[in-house]
Parts: structure tokens; sequence; C-alpha cells
């Protein structure tokens, strides 16, 4: 019993640890399956030295490399356009046509215009001579030569009215003591004779003063009539300022001869009514004739020395007359040469004037030239050489304006596409593949132009040789480029960027408790190149290294991995 009793707890025990294993087993076989659930499965690859393969593509457009443009004349009515954008034309094809009507018109308008301007040429040429006439200077020159004269002729004739006062003082004072010995009845006899004296010298002065006058008057007329005649007849401009200026002075001359006759008889006549009255003061007993004969050689004393104070007087202004006349001639020179300035600015400027009215004459009749050319060739305006219609801004019935612009590409095309600066990896010298339209055919392309539009964008040129794609056209290109070999190549996809930089994920192998398994480890790396699927880096990366490029979650460092073959 003791042996049964035994022999059943042995047989329980080993069916206990065999359900312990059994159990051990089952729980590990869920471990592995949850494990193979939550663990991420992860695709790698393993870094290469080799190039970096670049792809750019993108669309561009055709445009013209050589572009040349159509006059247009303007103020005619286009009476037909041939041309239109795409066209292409050769040499001497007929592009559009003016109307005759209009034509005509305008050759009308340009020829009035021309005879216009040589009209205002010639009467600028007409305003800008300058003929030869008396200066101000030479006036003033010939007014100081007659001032200088006349004082000459005054001072020599006061020397002698000096000459003649002292010479009459003296007689004056012998008559004076001579008739101071002389009876009552004598002076009185003496008195009379004078008085008959004075009387005669007043008619003759009066004679005189008309005859002098006359004289003075007629030879003013003469002058008038000379100067009237020279006015008539061609005679130069000096001559003719001599005669104005030497008639002022007849007149003046005139005036003075009338205040000095004025003068002169004023003093006969007071001489007059002086003898008068003491005559009257002598009948009355009022005075003796003593008394008389004094106040007689008194006046006459007073009255020369009066008239020699005139001829003084007389001699200062002249004095005056030369110093005003040196001024004149100064202040004359002055003026001259502010004319003659003047004359030279005027003739400068009415030379511009003339020199632009000549051009302006040239211009037009150039203008009427090309006309001219337009008409004979019936108003048919034709293509100068082989090309494609750019751009027509003409329409028929309309009268074109000059600002319209018919254009003509020649010379082969340029094909243009922009560009990202910060992104751009094509340079001058790159070869691009451009489609033609509406096949699969490609043609080669050069960069030859690289230029900025602004801050971020650019454009790029590239010459096509041929015609097959149309100007204008829409097109896309490709560009393949491979850069210089690099040790460190990954997947484009192997690359992460965060707030530290660049890096990449590895998954490299650790023990476990079930066994060998592999983390996500984190490796900083440097770009260095980026192409389209390939990036060549610089970090701690080793051959055996496998980049993690997949995955069927989001990985992190230090996340347990399971790499897998294919796609996960």
């Amino acid at each position: 019993m003791e042996k049964v009793r035994q022999s059943g707890k042995k047989r329980l025990y080993r069916r206990l640890l065999a359900g312990f294993f059994l159990m051990m087993l089952g729980f590990t076989i869920a471990s592995r399956i949850y494990d193979s659930i939550t663990v991420p499965k992860v695709k790698t690859a393993w870094m290469k030295e080799k190039a970096v393969e670049t792809v750019v593509t993108g669309t561009g457009t055709v445009r013209e490399r050589d572009l040349f443009f159509c006059s247009i004349y303007p103020g005619l009515r286009v009476m037909s356009v041939s041309a239109a954008p795409g066209k292409q034309v050769e040499e001497g094809d007929e592009l559009f046509c003016y109307g005759q009507e209009s034509m005509e018109e305008q050759r009308q308008k340009l020829g009035e215009e021309l005879l216009r301007l040589k009209l205002e040429l010639e009467k600028e040429q007409v305003s800008g001579e300058i003929y030869n006439q008396v200066t101000e200077s030479e006036l003033a020159s010939w007014e100081l030569a007659l001032a200088e004269r006349e004082l000459t002729d005054g001072q020599q004739e006061y020397e002698e009215r000096f000459q003649e006062y002292q010479e009459t003082l003296a007689r004056l004072e012998q008559d004076y003591e001579r008739k101071k010995a002389m009876t009552g009845e004598e002076l009185w006899e003496q008195q009379r004779r004078q008085q008959e004296s004075v009387r005669q010298e007043l008619h003759s002065a009066e004679n005189s003063r008309a005859s002098a006058i006359r004289e003075a008057r007629r030879k003013i007329e003469d002058l008038e009539e000379e100067l009237e005649e020279m006015k008539a007849g061609e005679y130069e401009a000096e001559k003719l300022a001599r005669k104005e200026r030497e008639l002022l002075r007849a007149r003046e001359d005139l005036e003075e001869l009338e205040d000095e006759w004025d003068d002169r008889l004023e003093d006969v006549e007071l001489e007059m009514d002086l003898i008068d009255n003491q005559n009257e003061r002598i009948r009355s007993g009022e005075t003796s004739s003593q008394t008389a004969l004094l106040e007689t050689y008194e006046e006459a004393v007073r009255q020369q020395e009066k008239a020699i104070k005139e001829e003084e007087k007389r001699l200062e202004e002249l004095e005056k007359g030369v110093e005003r006349a040196k001024w004149d001639l100064k202040n004359a020179s002055e003026r001259d040469e502010y004319t003659r300035l003047n004359r030279e600015q005027q003739k400068r400027m009415s030379q511009l004037v003339r020199k632009g009215l000549e051009m302006d004459i040239q211009a037009k009749e150039r203008e009427i030239q090309k006309l001219e050319a337009i008409m004979e060739a019936g108003g048919r305006v034709c293509a100068g050489q082989r090309g494609t219609v750019a751009k027509v801004e003409l329409s028929a019935g309309k009268t074109a304006s000059g600002e319209e612009c018919l254009s003509i590409a020649s010379g082969g095309f340029w094909f243009e596409a922009q560009f990202e600066k910060e992104e751009q990896k094509l340079g001058i010298g790159d070869v691009i593949q451009i489609g033609v339209p509406g096949g699969n055919r490609k043609l080669e392309a050069r960069i030859e132009e690289m230029n900025l539009s602004d801050q971020t964008t650019g454009v790029f040129r590239a010459e096509l040789g041929g015609e097959e794609i149309l100007l204008g056209a829409l097109t896309g290109y490709e560009c393949r480029k491979k850069s210089e070999v690099f040790r460190q190549v990954i997947p484009l996809q192997g690359l992460r960027k965060d707030m530290k930089g660049y890096y990449c994920l590895v998954a490299r192998p650790k023990r476990a408790i079930l066994g060998e398994e592999f983390a996500a480890e984190r490796v900083n790396v440097q770009v260095i190149y980026e192409g389209n699927t390939e990036v060549a880096v610089e970090g701690v990366l080793q051959s055996s290294d496998e980049i993690i490029v997949g995955g069927n979650q989001i990985i992190g460092e230090g996340d347990r991995v399971r790499i897998v073959e294919g796609d996960s």
C-alpha cells in the first residue's frame, strides 16, 4: 500500500511538472506572438560609396532669341494685315498694307509742315541779321568833343569879355571923372544924349534879336529838310544820328539865344527906365546932376559886374558840361558793352534756333522720303528677313499711331524656365532634354544664361537651334546630373531631421532574455549633397550599419525594431 501511494505521488508530480512546462511553453508562444505584433517592422539599407544622381524637371516657354521690329508709320490707315502671331514668313512676304488715300493726305500734310519750317528758318535768319549803327559811345564821344570845343570857345570868349570888362571899367571911371568937372547944363545935355543913345540901343537890340532868332530858325528848318532827305535816301546810321544830334543842338541854341536876347533887352530897358527916372528927379529938383551922374556910374559898374559874373557862370556850366559828357561817355561805353554782349547772346540763340529748325527740316525730309518709298511700294510693308511673327498689334481699318508693335523672331529660340533660388540644382552649361509637344521626341539644349528675377526666384535660358517647337509653346524639360563620388551615400528615406539637426536611425543588435534583438540608435550626420533618391552625408556611420529607411510604425531613438525583407 505504501508503495502504491508513493507511486501515485510520483505520477502526480510528473504531471504537475509536465503541466508547468506546458504552461511555460504556452506563455512563451503567446509572448512571441505579442512581440511580433507590437515591435515595429523596419526595412534597412547600407550606405554606399558612389555618385549621387539628381533629376530636375519642370516646365518652360519657348521665347524669341533675336527679335526684329517692323517700323510703323504713324497717321496712316491700315487696309489689311497679313501677319499673325506664330506665322512663318520669308523675306519679302507682305505683312500689312496702308491705304492709298491716307498716304496721299499724309504726304500733303508733311509738305505743308516742311514749307512752314523753311519759312520759320528764313524768318529766323532775317531776324538774326545785325546792321551797323551808331553806338552810344560814338554819340557820347561826339558830344564830349563838342562840349570840349564849346568850353575852349567859352574860355576864349571869357578872356575877351574879361578884357573888355576891365577896359570898360576903366573907361567908365575916366568918363565919370571927366563929367564931374562939367557944369549942370553940360551934365543935363550929357544925360539927354545918353537917354537918346540908350533908346537907339534898345531899338537896335530889338532888331538884332529878331534877325538872330530868324537866322537860327532858318538853320533849324534847313537841318530838318536835310534830315528828311537823308532818311528818304540810303545813308549810314552814323550820319543820320549825327544829323539828328546837330538838329537837337540847333534847337537848344535857339532857346538859349532867345533867353540871352531877352536878358539883354531887359537890361537895356532897365537902363532906359533908370535914365528916365533920373531925368524926372532932376527936373523936379529931388536930386542934382552930380548925384545922377554918380548913380549912372554905379549902375554901369553893376551892369558890367553882372555881365562878367554871367560869363563866369556860363564858363562853369561849360566845364560841368564837359564833365557830364565824360561821365556820359563812360556810361555809354558800359551800355554798349552790355548791348554787344546781348547781341552776341541773341546771335548765339538765333544760331541754335536755326540749327534746330534745320534739323527739323532734315527730319521732315527724311520722313517724306520714307513715306514716298512706302507709296512707291503701293503701301505694302514686307518682311525684311525670314522668321516667325512674334507679335502683331495692328488692326485692319484703323489708323496707326506709330506706337503699335509688329515683331519677327529670327535666328533661333530660347527655352526659358523659372527656378527657385534655394532649391536650384541647375547651372550654366548643363544639358536639358526638352519635350516636343504632341509626341515623345525630345530636343537637347544647353543652359547658357541664369539670372535672378528677385530675391527668391530666377530664370534660366537654353538655346534651341531648330524650329520644331512653335514660338510661345509651353513644354516640359528634364535634366539628369551626377555629382562627384562620395564615401557615405544613403537612401533619402533614411535621412531624418529634428530640432537638433539631421540624423539617421541605425538598427543595431543587443542581447535580451529571449535572445538577440535590434534597437534603433541615433547617429547625427551632416548633409553634403542631396539628390532625388539619395543623399551624401558625413557622420559616424560604419559600412555594416543597417540604416532604417522605412517601417510600419513611427520609430524613435531607442525603440526595439524587427528587420524584415521587402516592403513592410
